[in-house]
């Protein structure tokens, strides 16, 4: 066992025994001795390997130690002693060269390194491997930490440690987008043989990964048995179960089912879903449930909290689903706000799309906002509903002068151009966007009662007699 204790008030210097042997090309070093200086005892080593030392000068050489090091290799007991003094050191060509240590974060990395080459089947070498793992992760290298994390889990398998460095592994893998890989550690996080604290969360990185991957269907299995082995859990985690039971549900074919529990997320923990993920989850499902309108609004917002390559491709994705929506005034926005980015050659093409099938009416953003209405009205007679749409539903936001009553006839004519254009799921939307615009009583009554004549046109009884009441779900 290495002692090495540095004693501050110590009695004079005592014998100090200092040998040196080799055994199998290994130089092995014993050193014995109470209240030896330190410097002497580097001396000494130095003296027995043949070497010149370098850097003791001005060191804390003087400290006193007690030492019982036997047959332990001579650069580990030189190290032992230059930490003694607070240095570090290193043998070069025919010298110990002695420094001071650099950033402790570096010395922390050196030891541990250390201890794995040392004591590599030993407990200590899982901590050091992790440690070592954690130390690439912070200099932004996860390939490299996860050399360190995979040579723990081979050596220490069944460790603590072990469990550790496979969350760490799955984790970063996530954000890398590498699903198969990840969905290997988290499956080998969910079987280890420990009882340890990341079960719920090994079980929904591997519902992610291979919905990520295409299986909804088995990431719903896999749900159902974390509801089954760990139905108890906390508001923040029953908000990521929902967010990860909706992304299987709409990988699964079941957009409206996933819809219901991002709502049910969403009334548990309305900021959680306003993050980019899950933003770009709920345009996903709106997108799958033909809802391209709002999958479009979703894009944009995730857009405007992201930068960079990340950003473009959701101003992408919000110009295709707006493409898809026939929001041709919304193509033109948003290809002022892709200008310069790498989204901006695909969002042109939707914008020149857009530009040609408006014709003379590109221009009506400068009409007076009478005019747009008049001409929203001829639209729909004609029967170009979603065109009428382009036209009317800056109107209910916007309202350019309009008085009440002139304003609630835009909303109604955008919610019924919305409905035979889009679905009715689409018209409600621009009627709860008009209700947050206004404050009087009669509005809102007219508002409620035109959502509820189209959820009764589809037969939606329950959310017709609640539009009816008053209520919009």
């Amino acid at each position: 066992m290495i002692t090495a204790l540095l004693l501050a008030l110590a009695p004079a210097q005592a014998d100090f025994a200092a040998t040196l042997r080799v055994e199998d090309g290994e130089t092995l070093c014993t050193l014995a001795g109470r209240g030896v200086r330190v410097e002497d005892a580097l001396r000494r080593l130095a003296h027995l390997g043949g070497r010149t030392i370098e850097g003791l000068e001005g060191s804390r050489g003087d400290a006193l130690v007690d030492l019982d090091l036997r047959d332990r290799p001579f650069e580990q007991c030189l190290r032992v002693l230059a930490g003694c003094a607070g240095l570090d050191a290193r043998l070069d060509e025919g010298a110990i060269v002695l420094s001071a240590p650099s950033d402790a974060a570096e010395q922390a990395e050196l030891a541990w390194l250390r201890a794995v080459r040392a004591h590599p089947d030993r407990p200590e070498a899982a901590q050091a491997r992790l440690a070592l793992g954690q130390a690439e992760l912070r200099r932004g290298n996860a390939a490299g930490a996860r050399v360190h994390w995979q040579s723990l889990v081979a050596a220490h398998s069944t460790s603590m440690e072990a469990a550790e460095a496979l969350l760490l592994t799955g984790r970063t893998l996530e954000l890398e987008g590498e699903w198969s890989e990840a969905a290997v550690a988290w499956s080998q996080l969910a079987n280890h043989g420990l009882q340890h604290p990341w079960q719920t969360e090994a079980r929904l990185g591997l519902a992610r990964a291979w919905s990520m991957k295409g299986d909804g269907h088995l990431a719903l299995s896999i749900l159902e048995s974390l509801e089954q082995l760990h139905p108890l859990a906390g508001p923040d985690e029953v908000v990521e179960r929902l967010l990860a039971k909706a992304r299987a549900l709409q990988v699964a074919g079941r957009a409206v089912d996933a819809l219901d529990a991002l709502r049910a997320a969403a009334r548990l923990d309305p900021l959680r879903i306003e993050r980019p993920d899950a933003l770009e989850l709920h345009a996903g499902i709106c997108a799958a449930a033909g809802l391209h309108g709002e999958a479009a609004r979703l894009w944009f917002a995730s857009a405007a909290k992201l930068e960079g390559a990340a950003r473009a491709r959701h101003l992408a994705g919000a110009a295709r689903e707006a493409d898809l929506d026939g929001d041709l005034l919304g193509l033109l926005f948003l290809e002022r706000v892709a200008k310069g980015s790498s989204a901006s050659t695909e969002v042109e093409h939707f914008a020149a799309k857009a530009r040609g099938t408006l014709g003379s009416d590109a221009s009506l953003a400068q009409l007076a906002a009478s005019a747009r209405l008049e001409r929203a009205r001829e639209l729909r007679a004609e029967g170009a509903c979603a065109r009428a749409l382009v036209v009317a539903e800056p109107l209910v936001a916007e309202r350019g002068g309009l008085d009440e009553d002139a304003w609630l006839l835009a909303v109604e004519l955008a919610a019924r151009c919305a409905d035979e254009a889009h679905g009715v799921e689409r018209a409600v939307l621009v009627v709860k966007e008009a209700l947050a615009r206004t404050n009087v009583d009669a509005s809102r009554r007219r508002l409620c009662l035109v959502a509820g004549e189209l959820y009764e046109a589809r037969e939606m009884w329950d959310l017709a007699a609640d539009a009816f009441g008053g209520q919009l779900r």
